[in-house]
């Protein structure tokens, strides 16, 4: 496992309450990660492509049910982009509404590790980092 200090994970999900919880509990376990919020996919999108090598993501926490674009249209973008499919990036699909569409759906990216209910538990951000 990589140690804290080279750890970036990105929360993509347009309720900031539900970023200020998983911020909370990834800070409280691993306290030298770096977090990023985002409230809008597109702000995501422009700091992905702008990002350095080194500022990317090693996990992204990735909201489906957004208005501005859904978590799939956005894991389409990122497919498209060099940066994202060079660097090993685990993308966790985060819902509160496991539509068994989504979930489905979900399951034919690759790049997507794991779908999990909102709020995500302590259990589960540990998960998260064993499967470095």
């Amino acid at each position: 496992m990589k140690t804290d200090r080279s750890q970036h994970v990105w929360l993509m999900d347009d309720d900031a309450t539900f970023n200020f919880i998983h911020t909370h509990l990834i800070e409280s376990a691993h306290p030298n990660v770096k977090i990023i919020p985002f409230i809008s996919p597109i702000n995501f999108l422009e700091s992905f492509i702008n990002a350095a090598e080194a500022q990317l993501p090693n996990h992204i926490l990735l909201d489906i049910n957004m208005p501005e674009m859904n978590g799939f249209e956005l894991l389409d973008k990122l497919l498209k982009i060099d940066k994202f499919n060079r660097k090993s990036i685990r993308v966790y699909i985060v819902s509160s509404t496991m539509n068994p569409s989504d979930v489905k759906k979900a399951k034919t990216y690759e790049s997507v590790e794991q779908i999990l209910a909102k709020p995500i538990t302590p259990q589960q951000i540990e998960g998260i980092f064993a499967a470095e």
